[in-house]
């Protein structure tokens, strides 16, 4: 690990126990025992009181106004312990009972909503869950139970009670760990019976944000994380943090008494710190509170991630039988959450037809019916207008549409017209997505539709074009013909594959054209198609945005990309690109106004 700023001590300490987390949480807490108090006795780790009170000497030094704050988001990694301090020190009210809502990390016990009635040993004494109100809760919700052990090693609730103790010394505390799966009518009903029992608690949610990703991909996930703690919720969002339901329930219970204006102290990481530069150590932050009144903005911002190829046939189907079905997923199982929809072109098809050496031999693929799990978690959609949609006939494509459809994966296109014409509206964001199979289908077809749908209201339509010549770095003049055409039937934005290698873009008139994003899963040898990118599209009321993620692709598995590698791969893309984009895309900034 490389240090690249000083650190104070309290950091180097808060350091020191946030590695500890990862290799032996255990060695920081001991069991449950009794001392003054007969209930289990938790310990709130080896931190002593003159790191929090660096800490808080820090916090003190700053100017900051303190605001009647309902509910707070915190970080539980100690290497924000300044940030967290300064979040509670904010906060100009003494509550009596504070509820954290904490993630449960290790998975322990058997319910998915789990209370304490215990205590956690600080460096300041003691602070004691308020077992009256667990046991009430206990009882209004019936999915819920009481299970100490789960406590002894919950890192979300341990990391924060010492500043409890420290802000708000007489609190009493209602600390919940929740698994990730709950569902969302569970959660509201635990958001109401908080709202309606304890409606002065201050309710805070425990959760650190992205992890383990290259800082440019951290940035964009919490963008869209940020988004919807201004639009107080949303409905359709996947967020990359280490426990949604936290945040579902704090901002079901600011709706519900009117505390939803998002107010953010800070917005971090472990790599922006200059803690590390492996993107595997990395976590990110974002620390605020709500205060009374209406969200900042009225909807939280749509977001889709886009990747190219996906092929998961030949040596890449025989590392799956190997290593299991989600191998070749492995690599990007966090990068690909976190935005509304992820599209992808499915490169084959799914189903049982037997495959010949002659099919193999012409580059007819056939993926096993076991592919759809993995691409079901990780794929709300799935472009189907490419060359190799029909390698079965229209059985095959029958196969792969059904299959997909049974696993909750939306599709559009095929191998000769742009039908099925995928819709979906996100927030009030309305997007259409048309295929373009340019070795299928008349380029006509797709004007056709572009302009059809272009009459009914104003959508966003983008075509996702499989198009070019195959390992050419850049685009044909075909290409460039068919996408000023597109353009100018009415296209928003188009994004291209079936090249293998990444090509540039450019902007014809205000529509980004990406003429290709490389491979994401392929089998290829030349170097070149073992690079890709990913697409990130953020909408706004007034612009999007467009971010450009490089990866790699070894052994059939991409992975992201950072540092160096990152920002030479940027830097190729932009110099295949329109000349005056260059140093936005290097920048990762564009911002396209509607």
């Amino acid at each position: 690990m490389k240090w690249n700023i000083p650190l104070s001590s309290w950091k180097f300490f808060a350091l020191l126990f946030c590695l500890g987390l990862g290799t032996g949480f255990s060695l920081f807490f001991f069991s449950s025992q009794s001392i003054t108090y007969d209930g289990p006795l938790y310990s709130s780790g080896l931190q002593s009181k003159s790191f929090f009170d660096d800490v808080y000497q820090t916090v003190k030094q700053e100017s900051f106004n303190q605001v009647k704050a309902a509910s707070v988001v915190v970080a539980h990694h100690l290497l924000v312990a300044d940030q967290i301090a300064r979040t509670f020190e904010s906060i100009s009210s003494y509550p009596k009972t504070i509820i954290i809502l904490s993630p449960n990390h290790f998975s322990s016990g058997t319910a998915q909503v789990q209370f304490s009635q215990g205590a956690w040993q600080t460096p300041y004494g003691e602070v004691f869950a308020d077992a009256e109100a667990v046991a009430t809760l206990v009882s209004y919700l019936s999915f819920t139970a009481i299970e100490e052990t789960t406590f002894e090693k919950e890192h979300g609730i341990a990391a924060l009670v010492p500043f409890i103790k420290k802000s708000f010394p007489k609190a009493q505390i209602v600390p919940i760990a929740l698994a990730s799966s709950l569902d969302k009518t569970k959660q509201q009903q635990i958001a109401t019976a908080l709202a309606d029992l304890f409606p002065n608690a201050l309710v805070i949610a425990s959760v650190d944000m992205s992890h383990e990703l290259p800082e440019s991909v951290a940035f964009f996930h919490d963008q869209i994380t940020q988004s919807v703690l201004e639009a107080g919720g949303c409905d359709q969002c996947r967020l990359e943090v280490d426990c949604q339901p936290a945040l579902n329930i704090l901002l079901a219970i600011n709706a519900l008494k009117g505390t939803q204006t998002w107010h953010l102290l800070h917005r971090g990481s472990s790599i922006e710190m200059g803690v590390t530069e492996n993107p595997l150590e990395n976590t990110s932050h974002i620390l605020g509170y709500f205060t009374k009144g209406k969200p900042t903005h009225e909807q939280a911002s749509p977001s889709l991630f886009f990747v190219g190829d996906i092929m998961l046939d030949r040596y890449v189907e025989q590392l799956m039988q190997w290593k299991g079905v989600n191998y070749p997923f492995k690599n990007m199982q966090r990068f690909l959450l976190g935005t509304n929809l992820t599209i992808g072109n499915l490169e084959g098809t799914i189903g049982e037809q037997a495959q010949t050496e002659e099919d193999l031999a012409s580059l007819h693929f056939v993926f096993p019916p076991s592919v759809t799990t993995p691409l079901a978690s990780f794929f709300t959609t799935l472009g189907l207008a490419n060359n190799h949609t029909d390698d079965f006939g229209q059985d095959g494509y029958e196969s792969t549409l059904s299959l997909l459809t049974e696993s909750g994966i939306d599709s559009f296109g095929s191998s000769n017209a742009p039908d099925p014409v995928f819709e979906t509206t996100i927030e009030e964001t309305h997007l259409v997505f048309i295929g373009y199979h340019a070795f299928g289908m008349d380029a006509q077809t797709v004007v056709d539709r572009i302009q059809e749908y272009s009459t009914e209201g104003n959508p966003f339509i983008i075509v996702f074009a499989h198009w070019g010549e195959e390992y050419l770095s850049h685009p044909t003049d075909q290409q460039r013909e068919d996408a000023r055409r597109f353009v100018n039937a009415g296209a928003d934005l188009i994004v291209g594959h079936h090249p293998h290698v990444i090509q540039g873009m450019e902007m014809i008139e205000n529509t980004p054209v990406i003429y290709s994003l490389g491979n994401f899963i392929f089998d290829q040898i030349e170097p070149a198609t073992n690079e890709g990118l990913a697409l990130g599209l953020l909408f706004t009321e007034s612009h999007y945005q467009l971010s450009f993620f490089p990866f790699e692709i070894v052994q059939a598995q991409p992975t992201p990309l950072s540092g160096t590698k990152e920002q030479e791969l940027q830097k190729r893309f932009a110099s295949l690109s329109q000349e005056d984009l260059s140093e936005r895309i290097i920048q990762n900034n564009l911002i396209i106004s509607y």
